[in-house]
């Protein structure tokens, strides 16, 4: 082979364009190509970090949301827990101010029982003692002739009425 067919020859064009190619992209294009690669894995790292910061930040607030409610939960069965103690205590309070409300008004009912009780006795028995003087009276009256046991009699029913009311 000589140097005029080594020249003339295509491949040898096309191999040494080849080369050319490779030297300049290697020269020109590799550096900004590798920069804007680099730029952009810088990019995509940036995001990822960003995301892993913003998931660990989401997982915190879950987590704080999540203690929150069982703190909620838990003040929502202590309040329902002295709910139902002070509305026992007032049922049992309540109860126990009906029972003496009930226990006065059958003491007063049994009071006023006992006066209405009393007050007829004391009623029959001057309606007896009346009864009797007069019985008294008129019996005497009807066997007294004389005027002057009348007047003994008539002092003795006085004293009688006397003493009785």
């Amino acid at each position: 082979m000589n140097m005029d067919s080594f020249i003339q020859d295509p491949t040898t064009w096309v191999a040494a364009a080849f080369v050319l190619f490779v030297i300049a992209f290697i020269k020109f294009a590799l550096r900004p190509i590798t920069r804007m690669l680099d730029q952009r894995s810088d990019i995509i790292k940036n995001e990822l970090d960003e995301a892993v910061r913003l998931r660990e930040e989401a997982q915190a607030i879950l987590a704080d949301y999540q203690k929150k409610q069982r703190e909620a939960n838990e003040e929502a069965e202590r309040i329902l827990a002295t709910a139902k103690s002070e509305a026992s205590r007032m049922q049992q309070e309540a109860e126990k101010t009906l029972k003496d409300a009930i226990e006065r008004r059958v003491a007063m009912a049994n009071d006023k029982i006992a006066r209405a009780e009393s007050k007829a006795l004391e009623e029959v028995q001057e309606n007896v003692v009346e009864i009797a003087v007069n019985a008294a009276r008129s019996i005497i009256l009807e066997h007294m002739e004389d005027a002057s046991d009348d007047e003994l009699i008539r002092l003795a029913i006085d004293d009688i009425d006397r003493i009785v009311h």
